[in-house]
């Protein structure tokens, strides 16, 4: 019995399985082993490269994506620098002018004895001849300097007292608006507008725009008073930071519902900013005896050309005529914000020249008088009415008009005044018929044109009356160009 289990268990040993041997592998099988194992080496290469440049091209375009981010972040804190800059400057303003009304408030005598000081050095001692260029005695503020050479653009250009006199001009103005009132003569809203609610009481010494074009207007002793209530207001409102809203959106009804309608219905239906408060009062003094289409496209330009000097850099030149473009000396050499308002680039360039030769009452007196608007068509080409707002537009034939220089004229009367004018500003083609003899052109169409009319006459027979009418042309003619001695020789009395 022992001796089986013995050999049983020998048995079982002899047939368990033991720990199996590696099987050699052919040398045939081992080479394609090996290019098993070098083509999945190879694939997974490839697909890390590819992750790779996955992973850099999302890394670019999340890069890309950030750079526009955080440029319009910039250019967003930028904006908000500037506002609060702005914001702080109103603030100071706010508080200069709280401190100004905390002042002990000067009777009503010394002010009016103020604003004759400051008119007294402006006031013409001495009647001058209307053809006369204006030299020493022309009107000035106080303490401005007159050139030497006044009456030689050419010379003056090269003295250094021209350019003294150009840069210090602005200066003297707000000088004498200063002298006649302080800053805070001017109120945010007119008197004669809605005025807006405010908890503050209204202080004794606070002046509408109104009040002061009216205490300026009203001194007739003043030389160039026109000049000054343009000019002097326009400073004002310049040099004052204001914090209340300009509103662009109802300029154009503004404009028109004035012209055809009258200040008063405009006032009833706007609130108006200190600029259209300023047109307003040119437009009543200087243009109200113009025609439709002089102080319609007056508005239209000046309020353009307020808002380009109020805001700088907002793209308001796109919409002012090319004519209004500033020269390049005006970029350059400091001057009156008032002399961007003419549409004539000569006459801009001479005034900047000689600055007290036009601030006169004959300057400003014939310019209200003679400057004109070529336009043919009705009044009522000049604009158009919304049906759904009841707003009123600028045509588009208007709007064409005024682009073009040509048509903004000055008829001939003026430039028998300033004729050293005639090559800057274009003139109205037609003489009028005040300048000739009574039943000289009774038999003349009034829209016939001169020359014309002349050569009809030459190829018919002259009569002596003829002939006078051909002399007396010709004498205008030569008196417009200056040469006043004509007459003299001709032998027609004047």
């Amino acid at each position: 019995m022992a001796k089986r289990s013995a050999s049983d268990n020998s048995k079982s040993d002899s047939s368990s399985p033991g720990p199996k041997k590696p099987r050699r592998m052919t040398s045939t099988q081992l080479d394609r082993k090996r290019e098993q194992d070098r083509a999945a080496q190879r694939q997974s290469r490839a697909r890390t490269r590819n992750h790779i440049d996955y992973l850099e091209s999302l890394v670019k375009s999340l890069r890309a994506d950030s750079d526009d981010r955080v440029a319009d972040l910039l250019h967003q804190l930028e904006k908000k620098e500037t506002e609060i800059r702005r914001l702080r400057g109103v603030l100071n303003t706010i508080g200069r002018q709280l401190a100004l009304v905390e002042k002990e408030t000067p009777s009503k005598d010394e002010d009016e004895n103020k604003i004759q000081a400051a008119f007294k050095p402006v006031v013409g001692s001495e009647k001058r001849d209307d053809c006369q260029p204006m030299a020493s005695t022309s009107p000035s503020p106080p303490s401005v300097i007159s050139s030497p050479a006044e009456e030689n653009p050419a010379q003056v250009l090269a003295t250094d007292e021209l350019v003294e006199s150009m840069e210090d001009f602005p200066m003297q103005v707000m000088k004498f608006v200063e002298s006649v009132d302080p800053v805070e003569s001017l109120s945010v809203e007119d008197t004669n507008t809605k005025a807006a609610t405010t908890t503050d009481p209204p202080h004794p010494r606070y002046q509408s725009i109104t009040q002061l074009a009216t205490s300026i207007a009203s001194n007739t002793a003043l030389e160039g008073r026109l000049w000054y209530l343009a000019g002097a207001i326009l400073n004002q409102i310049l040099s004052i930071p204001t914090s209340a809203p300009i509103t662009v959106d109802f300029d154009e009804d503004i404009a028109i519902r004035a012209v055809f309608h009258g200040w008063t219905s405009v006032i009833e239906r706007y609130s108006l900013d200190r600029g259209w408060q300023w047109l307003k009062e040119l437009d009543e003094r200087v243009y109200f005896r113009q025609s439709a289409a002089v102080r319609l496209f007056n508005l239209r330009n000046c309020r353009l050309i307020f808002l380009r000097q109020l805001f700088p850099g907002n793209g308001w030149d796109t919409l002012i005529p090319p004519c209004y473009t500033p020269q390049s000396i005006l970029k350059r050499v400091s001057h009156d914000p008032l002399v961007e308002y003419f549409p004539w680039p000569g006459l801009r360039e001479k005034i900047l020249l000689s600055p007290l030769k036009f601030a006169t009452n004959q300057f400003m007196d014939a310019l209200r008088a003679h400057v004109t608007f070529t336009w043919n068509r009705d009044n009522t080409d000049l604009y158009t009415k919304e049906s759904l707002t009841g707003l009123y537009r600028y045509s588009d034939l208007s709007i064409a008009r005024l682009k073009d220089m040509r048509c903004y004229t000055m008829s001939q009367e003026f430039f028998l005044h300033f004729p050293e004018l005639r090559a800057d500003i274009p003139c109205d083609a037609v003489l009028p018929q005040s300048l000739f003899p009574p039943g000289l052109l009774e038999s003349k169409s009034k829209d016939r044109d001169v020359g014309s009319d002349l050569q009809a006459r030459s190829s018919s027979g002259k009569t002596e009356s003829d002939k006078l009418y051909a002399q007396l042309v010709e004498g205008l003619e030569a008196t417009l160009s200056g040469e006043t001695s004509y007459f003299a020789t001709s032998g027609i009395e004047g």
